[in-house]
């Protein structure tokens, strides 16, 4: 959920929507501590009038090593309504 919500997240900063999921690929590289200090790093690696690739990394801010990585492939319509005026 977190490299869902994150990676959406960043496609809106740069694009101004948030596309729909097509792919989300997570791969859990090695084990977290109990208690670490963690940042998420996210960036929109491509995107195009079809589609957005978003590639979010989960990073031990004590050893430096990435924990998890994840890439997400959205589609974007068009006619995709702005989160802010959407209505669930």
């Amino acid at each position: 959920t977190l490299i869902d919500v994150v990676s959406t997240a960043a496609l809106v900063t740069v694009t101004g929507r948030p596309g729909v999921s097509v792919s989300l690929s997570i791969s859990y590289l090695r084990p977290g501590r109990a208690n670490a200090e963690l940042e998420v790093r996210s960036h929109v690696v491509k995107y195009g009038k079809k589609l957005g690739t978003i590639v979010t990394d989960i990073v031990d801010l004590v050893s430096g090593e990435t924990l998890v990585t994840g890439t997400h492939i959205k589609a974007m319509s068009s006619s995709e309504q702005n989160l802010a005026t959407s209505k669930l």
